[in-house]
């Protein structure tokens, strides 16, 4: 499934992996925000109200694949996507453990959980070990992981973590003029196997693009630009104000709806705007505010729209230990 403005986006806000080509394995699954807060070890979404829970205990790789994430022969392209590491996550055995890669796996990223308790991160490619950094990651934190990959044999792959400000590189050791799709999730690499690994993986927000993505300034800002369907913030609150961004055509649509699990029911709608004229913008001009109860789900249609949210006052957004003690 591709997704404007990118080559391919997934939030997991749908409440489901249907954005991906399909879901290879029992370890990974999309879920709710009110699950996860069930275990103060795992991590909530990023944004919004959904993302995937990756988790150890089995020797069984573990993903959700898409093969709309491709790079063609002599190119090469970028991934970003978010990544929380569980304060539960321990390792009897050291073991590596790849979280994304591209097949061939011309350039995967992942981690080195080490028996002593370190985590470290880390790129491959090819079946080889994990290069890792000398930086420690932290449990219980969310990080921004880039990959830039490229398919041509020996050139340059580099892996980032935007918040420690590490930059690793390996050198493509495929002898591949493509690839053909890109996966997210848990699968084993080398050292120990996943069912030495205890605990939870949490990932969202992934973007893969031929342009480097870059990370996020803000977790949390109050004013959010939703390049697809999503929830704008869970909890009740109020948008003072949203814009709709058409795309090049007049088939344009925003609704927002009432709701923290992507319900499209129509007792939930709030308000709905369209465009007339090709790359229009809508704006709602603050007329008055929109408050809903239990979230603002943004549904975005037609052809390559955004949607620009003034997010005003709300009783969980910006506060993680809030929305983790949400209940119902």
């Amino acid at each position: 499934m591709a997704s404007f403005p990118y080559v391919f986006e997934s939030n997991f806000e749908i409440g489901s992996a249907s954005e991906w080509t399909a879901t290879v394995g029992t370890q990974v699954a999309v879920e709710t925000y009110k699950e996860l807060s069930r275990q103060r070890k795992w991590g909530v979404p990023f944004r919004g109200a959904y993302a995937l829970q990756a988790t150890f205990g089995v020797d069984t790789d573990s993903y959700v694949r898409s093969t709309t994430i491709a790079i063609g022969s002599g190119n090469s392209a970028h991934s970003r996507f978010m990544m929380y590491i569980g304060k539960d996550v321990s390792a009897t055995t050291t073991t590596e453990v790849v979280l994304y890669e591209h097949l061939p796996a011309i350039a995967s990223v992942g981690l080195r959980i080490e028996s002593g308790g370190d985590i470290f991160f880390g790129i491959r490619s090819g079946s080889a070990a994990l290069t890792v950094s000398t930086i420690a990651l932290e449990r219980g934190k969310y990080y921004t992981v880039e990959l830039h990959a490229d398919t041509t044999n020996t050139n340059t792959c580099t892996a980032r973590i935007v918040e420690t400000g590490d930059a690793l590189t390996t050198a493509n050791g495929e002898a591949t003029a493509a690839t053909t799709e890109g996966r997210l999730g848990i699968i084993g690499v080398g050292a120990g196997s996943l069912a030495d690994v205890t605990g939870t993986i949490t990932l969202d927000g992934l973007v893969h693009d031929s342009a480097r993505v870059y990370g996020h300034q803000q977790r949390f800002p109050q004013r959010q630009l939703l390049t697809k369907t999503g929830h704008a913030f869970i909890s009740a609150g109020r948008i003072d104000d949203i814009q709709l961004i058409a795309g090049a055509g007049t088939d344009c649509v925003l609704e927002i709806y009432d709701t923290d699990s992507a319900s499209t029911d129509t007792e939930n709608l709030v308000a709905k705007m369209t465009n007339i004229a090709s790359e229009e913008a809508v704006s709602f001009d603050g007329r008055v505010p929109l408050y809903v109860y239990k979230g603002a789900y943004v549904v975005l249609s037609g052809t390559d729209p955004q949607a620009l949210v003034q997010i005003g006052p709300s009783s969980a957004y910006g506060n993680e230990a809030v929305i983790r003690s949400i209940k119902g």
